[in-house]
């Protein structure tokens, strides 16, 4: 609940609607690797930190990982 109330209400989420999905998120395997999430075009990760130069930038376009480098 402490990440609804810091990003969510004060975006305007209703705190009601948040209270009644929070047990149905509870129960949900929602665990994602960052492979799963890039390879999703999430927007939540990008890039893997071996990927960006020394200043950070990309080197490239953002690329899904192999199922192999992949840990879990």
């Amino acid at each position: 609940m402490r990440l609804f109330r810091k990003y969510y209400v004060p975006a305007g989420v209703s705190m009601d609607w948040l209270k009644s999905i929070a047990p149905i998120i509870k129960k949900a395997n929602l665990l994602q690797s960052g492979g799963d999430l890039i390879s999703a075009k999430s927007g939540i990760i990008m890039y893997l930190a071996g990927e960006l130069d020394r200043t950070g930038q990309p080197n490239g376009p953002a690329r899904p990982l192999r199922p192999s480098a992949i840990c879990q």
